[in-house]
């Protein structure tokens, strides 16, 4: 227990977790800014045009779905019949459902449409966040020799390792709640005051509070993730270059290479695809690599990741890491 508190205290008294955090809260805010002064509430002159407009592309895409399924009634004069591409039928390409009054309205932040998509903004900075304050947890302490006089205090080498993994996860769990709830709170006022708060029920709650417990849960892996590589190389810029090393050869690089080689299924190769996929629950591709259309019509692939592939990869993935960081502290010198 005393270690827990020394370690809970070293985690919020070091100045590079403060500055974090205030970097991540200084731009949510910003964004939330942003959002709310882009957002307008139409007035009812506004919704009368927008429903003038709206029905207009309607009556224009049932006359263009009519001409698609019945070319050889096209006038003369007219220009020729459109025809869909492979894989669309003339009412999936031509369907007057798809055209809403909204959109042609100004811009309106909608609560019970849009916190899904909010907390994916959460989620995403706050792995970053987690990832940065992790690795600097342990890396920092590794190059100042702090952790050798850890180690003199509490001789049990794994214990403190994960004692110190444990606190980690346990206050990034405690601040993130705090932040998401913050975050969630500051767009209902949004909607309430600058737009709409939309249809919110208990269900719609309990689908965002499961969207929020995922991206508190992708952003505890990466801070774990941080952590490990930071131990593995007793350095801070450890975790942070291999991070940048991977975003720039893998996540770009290799990306370029496996589209120009034309391989199948190229997102499953990235991490920021499972990510996601995790955050999203599914996410669904659409893959026209071996498709040659000038030798005739063809089905293009369509697969999908979910939610426990990810789950998986990073689950994984990350016990991995943990468990080398913990092999490399038990046989190593410390000094």
């Amino acid at each position: 227990m005393r270690l827990f508190a020394a370690e809970w205290s070293r985690l919020f008294a070091r100045r590079f977790t403060r500055v974090m955090f205030l970097v991540v809260v200084v731009l949510l805010g910003l964004i939330g800014a942003g959002i709310a002064a882009s957002s307008h509430i139409p007035t009812a002159s506004e919704q009368a045009r927008a429903r003038v407009e709206a029905n207009r592309q309607r009556e224009f895409l049932a006359q263009e779905r009519a001409r698609c399924e019945n070319p050889s009634a096209a006038q003369p004069a007219q220009e020729p019949a459109p025809s869909p591409p492979p894989g669309l039928t003339c009412a999936e390409m031509f369907d007057p459902a798809q055209i809403s009054d909204a959109s042609f309205l100004p811009s309106t932040f909608v609560f019970g449409r849009e916190a899904h998509d909010m907390v994916l903004i959460f989620g995403g900075l706050f792995a970053m966040l987690a990832f940065a304050v992790g690795a600097s947890f342990v890396g920092a302490e590794w190059a100042s020799g702090s952790m050798m006089n850890l180690l003199i205090w509490r001789p049990r080498r794994i214990l403190v390792l994960l004692t110190k993994l444990g606190t980690l996860l346990f206050g990034l769990a405690v601040t993130g709640a705090v932040l998401a709830t913050a975050w969630l709170g500051a767009a209902w006022l949004t909607g309430r005051y600058r737009g709409e708060v939309g249809t919110v029920t208990r269900g719609s709650l309990t689908s965002l509070g499961l969207d929020t417990a995922r991206a508190l849960g992708l952003a505890l892996a990466m801070a774990a993730i941080g952590f490990a590589l930071a131990s593995l190389g007793r350095h801070t810029a450890m975790a942070l270059g291999a991070a940048v090393a991977y975003m720039l050869v893998i996540e770009v690089g290799l990306n370029i290479v496996l589209h120009l080689t034309e391989v199948t299924k190229v997102e499953r190769w990235f991490l920021s695809s499972y990510a996601i996929a995790w955050l999203e629950q599914k996410s669904e591709f659409t893959d026209f690599t071996r498709c040659r259309y000038a030798d005739g019509p063809c089905e293009p692939l369509r697969w999908s990741i979910g939610m426990a592939d990810s789950a998986v990869i990073f689950g994984v993935g990350t016990l991995a890491l943990v468990a080398l960081a913990v092999i490399v502290i038990r046989r190593r010198d410390v000094a």
